[in-house]
């Protein structure tokens, strides 16, 4: 990640696996972050986060922040 006074960006993932009862499922969470920042307000860019899974109980989605100007944003699914 990296991080200054006029932009973040970044990329993490995280994944894990259980085995209940016999059954085994994996889960990973991918997060991407690109955004402009100015006067301490994000005016520009996305976040999004995405999951995903295999096995019983597993689930997949994702979602995306897009920034349009400073507190202007939207929400949907990616």
């Amino acid at each position: 990640m990296t991080v200054s006074a006029t932009a973040i960006k970044g990329d993490m993932t995280f994944s894990g696996s259980a085995t209940v009862n016999g059954t085994k499922f994996t889960e990973s969470v991918h997060t991407e972050i690109d955004v402009q920042i100015a006067q301490g307000c994000i005016t520009s860019g996305t976040l999004t986060v995405t999951v995903s899974g295999s096995g019983t109980g597993a689930v997949n989605g994702a979602v995306q922040v897009v920034w349009t100007g400073c507190h202007a944003f939207k929400v949907r699914n990616a």
